[in-house]
């Protein structure tokens, strides 16, 4: 977010001169109608396996390819990114057309498990034989390993806005972001996406002396044309199972979870 405001139009009306508003006579207006839409488009491919090369391995992988576009992504516009209530221009819903606050372009999820199997043609008098027969018999090993790319947002200028209203930032920036981001000197502090060509407070209406009414400047720029950084996670785990009894087996358990981190914007 570029800059901050907190005075209801500058204006409290403490003396009845709401000159700032479209109309004088009321203050908040909220109303709710059929103007938002969305539109997704995606495709999922798979691959599975079962006892793949008759080694105990079951696998599967899923693929998908999305993108989704709308003019607003929720009913109460509560996403953490989101300075406004609604459209940001009631009287003209498509200034907020763009992607979706979930749209996530690729994602990817592998999950398997391997049975590691036990030979029963090995003799179990040798060390052969003793090694499979009591470490890797009953030894099981899974994971699952998931990777998307980045979620978008948008840039917001609140500058001279007031209640909570701000438009989004002028000027171009670069949208993507850096896959070797700039460190910022500071630790696990780094620069993904360079901002400093977008111009705060460029923007006040000439009636109302604030930036939350339209028509909006040209080179405002669109509903989350900004893009953060993917992520990834890897879940993996090794069980053994001793069987105690032909009614009763005891399994001993060991996970680890790692993932990346997704830095927060500010």
């Amino acid at each position: 977010m570029i800059g901050s405001g907190n005075v209801y139009l500058g204006d409290a009306c403490a003396t009845g001169k709401c000159t700032a508003r479209l109309n004088r006579q009321y203050a908040d207006i909220n109303v709710l109608t059929n103007q938002g839409y969305s539109d997704y488009q995606g495709v999922t491919v798979g691959l599975d396996g079962r006892n793949f090369l008759t080694r105990g391995l079951l696998f599967n992988a899923r693929y998908t390819w999305a993108t989704a576009k709308d003019n607003i992504s929720s009913v109460l516009s509560e996403a953490a990114n989101n300075f406004n209530f609604g459209f940001l221009d009631p009287f003209n819903p498509d200034l907020d057309k763009g992607y979706s606050d979930f749209d996530i372009r690729h994602r990817l999820v592998v999950s398997g498990v391997w049975d590691i199997p036990y030979q029963p043609n090995v003799q179990p008098s040798t060390i052969t034989g003793y090694i499979y027969k009591h470490l890797l018999s009953g030894l099981s090993l899974s994971g699952i390993f998931s990777a998307q790319t980045g979620t978008p947002f948008s840039v917001y200028d609140c500058t001279k806005s007031a209640n909570s209203v701000c438009i989004r930032a002028v000027g171009s920036a670069d949208t993507g972001g850096s896959g070797t981001p700039a460190e910022r000197g500071a630790a696990n502090r780094f620069q993904y996406i360079d901002l400093r060509s977008l111009t705060a407070g460029s923007y006040v209406n000439s009636i109302t002396g604030t930036s939350i009414f339209g028509p909006f400047p040209s080179g405002m720029t669109e509903r989350n044309s900004f893009r953060g950084p993917g992520s990834w996670n890897l879940d993996l785990g090794l069980f053994k199972t001793l069987r105690l009894k032909e009614w009763a087996t005891l399994q001993l358990r060991g996970e680890v979870y790692t993932s990346s981190i997704t830095p927060t914007c500010s």
